[in-house]
């Protein structure tokens, strides 16, 4: 957590980053979505489309990272994702056989 984004919670407040949050999110689908179309249509341009998900990607990760700090879940959400992969790792395995 930069000290710009614990200014911005300080600023904006917990619930203006929570709601940003999740216009961030749908931005991410909108732009995934896209994509997704970019592949069956090819209608738009491939550069803008992964420049726009990159963009998009990275203002999502930013207030996640705030929404972790208002909710206190840092370690928590460590946590969940060593055990994900470790379930990931498991599935992945055995299915290879």
């Amino acid at each position: 957590m930069t000290d710009i984004q614990l200014k911005a919670i300080k600023v904006w407040g917990k619930e203006s980053q929570i709601k940003k949050t999740i216009e961030e999110l749908a931005e991410l689908i909108a732009a995934l979505s896209k994509y997704q179309l970019y592949e069956v249509e090819k209608r738009h341009d491939k550069r803008i489309l992964i420049k726009d998900i990159s963009n998009e990607i990275a203002d999502t990760e930013i207030m996640i990272e705030q929404i972790k700090h208002i909710l206190k879940i840092e370690n928590n959400v460590e946590i969940c994702k060593k055990y994900k992969l470790k379930r990931l790792t498991e599935f992945l395995n055995k299915s290879s056989h």
